[in-house]
């Protein structure tokens, strides 16, 4: 049985277009992965009852005033929209190693008829002016 080139050609050719298309995919999959924003893992905050999670951004520290004024997401829990606000933090001591810009997770607790920061952490920056 003679096989002839075209023959050859047209049953190979399926093969080698497939295996070129599978490595263009895998290329382009591979530069959208190494070129995709790093986002450092984020640190936990504790979780129990009567602490509502918040992230949002530090506008201004007042380490005197155990203070800390924040541009935060929505709350659901609260029904809070986005807003700004400042916050009695529960550790005074949690203010010196925040700054503006800061982009931070929280956990709020009860204080009598309003909310006090129990938790902070620093997730990140906002890499704008401090």
């Amino acid at each position: 049985m003679k096989l002839s080139l075209s023959s050859a050609l047209s049953s190979v050719l399926p093969l080698v277009l497939a295996a070129v298309l599978a490595g263009a995919l895998v290329l382009l999959l591979a530069d959208q992965a190494l070129t995709a924003p790093y986002s450092p893992p984020r640190e936990e905050l504790p979780r129990g009852p009567g602490l509502i999670q918040g992230r949002g951004v530090v506008l201004q520290v007042e380490p005197e005033k155990a203070r800390i004024k924040i541009d935060h997401e929505p709350i659901p829990a609260l029904n809070w929209p986005r807003m700004t606000m400042p916050f009695p933090l529960k550790d005074p001591v949690s203010a010196r190693t925040l700054k503006k810009g800061d982009v931070v997770e929280f956990a709020l607790e009860k204080a009598g008829s309003s909310y006090l920061i129990s938790e902070i952490k620093k997730q990140g920056s906002t890499g704008g002016p401090q």
